[in-house]
C-alpha cells in the first residue's frame, strides 16, 4: 500500500508471507531440511526532489522465520558437506537507506546503508558470517564543454566486521575478518555515440582482505588491486 503524503514524498507498507525450499540444505544424516516459512513486515518513505533527478529512500523492515537453515559447527553430513539444522523463531530486523540521483549537472551520486541484526529464538546470534552493517558511496562527474566525452568517477565501500564461529576438530579459532573499507577509481571516454572505453581501478589501495573463514582454519581472500579495460558498444 503506497500513501502520498505530499509532492516530495510518498509512504508504503507491505506484507509478505514465505515459503522458501531449502533443497541446498541436508542434516547430519543427509536429509534435505523441510522449507522455512515465515512473514516479512516493511515500511518506508521515499522522496523525489529536483523534478525527479534525485531520489532518497529509507525502509525498515521486520522477518521472522520458522525451520531457518543454520550451520551446525563440527557436523557434517554423510557425503562430508556441512550439515544444518533448523531453526525456530529467528528474527531479523533492519533498516537501509538510500541516496541516488543527479545532484547537479553532469554529476551523479549514489550513496547507501544497511544495518541489520538477526538472533533464533534464545537471543543468539545467527548468520555471524554476515557483516551487520554495509555502507558505499559513488560519485561520477561528465566534465563540461570540450572536454564533455569524459566521464571520472570513484568511491568507496565499507562493511562492518563478521565471525565464524570455531568448529571442534575443524577449526581452531574460528576467524575473524575486522571491518574494512575498499576505494575504487573509473573513467569512461566517449569515442562515438556508439563506442566508448572505460577503465576500472579496483581495490585502490590494495587491501588484503577475507571473503569468508571456514573450516579447517581456511581463508577466501578478495582481490588485490587490479585494473580492468573495457571497450563498450551500444546498439
Amino acid at each position: 500500500m503506497v500513501d502520498d503524503i505530499n509532492k516530495t514524498w510518498s509512504s508504503y507498507v507491505s506484507y509478505t508471507s514465505i515459503f522458501n525450499p531449502q533443497t541446498d540444505y541436508r542434516d547430519s544424516s543427509g536429509n534435505v531440511l523441510t522449507p522455512s516459512k515465515g512473514k516479512t513486515k516493511e515500511i518506508g518513505l521515499k522522496g523525489a526532489y529536483m523534478d525527479g533527478r534525485l531520489n532518497a529512500s529509507v525502509a525498515l523492515f521486520d522477518t521472522k522465520l520458522n525451520n531457518a537453515a543454520q550451520v551446525v559447527a563440527g557436523s557434517y553430513t554423510p557425503g562430508g558437506a556441512q550439515a544444518y539444522k533448523g531453526a525456530d523463531r529467528t528474527k531479523s530486523r533492519g533498516i537501509e537507506l538510500d541516496l541516488q540521483g543527479e545532484l547537479a549537472l553532469g554529476w551523479n551520486i549514489y550513496a547507501g546503508i544497511t544495518h541489520f541484526t538477526a538472533e533464533d529464538g534464545d537471543g543468539v546470534r545467527l548468520n555471524s558470517k554476515l557483516p551487520r552493517t554495509t555502507a558505499q558511496l559513488f560519485n561520477t562527474y561528465q566534465l563540461p564543454g570540450d572536454w564533455h566525452s569524459l566521464t571520472l568517477g570513484g568511491g568507496i565501500k565499507w562493511q562492518s566486521r563478521f565471525y565464524q564461529t570455531p568448529n571442534t576438530g575443524t577449526s581452531t579459532l574460528g576467524g575473524e575478518q575486522g571491518s574494512y573499507a575498499l576505494v575504487s577509481l573509473m573513467g569512461r571516454y566517449d569515442i562515438t555515440q556508439k563506442f566508448d572505453l572505460s577503465v576500472n581501478l579496483n581495490n585502490l589501495f590494495d587491501k588484503k582482505y577475507a571473503l569468508q573463514k571456514g573450516d579447517f582454519d581456511t581463508v577466501s581472500y578478495g582481490a588485490p588491486r587490479n585494473v580492468m579495460l573495457t571497450l563498450n558498444y551500444k546498439l
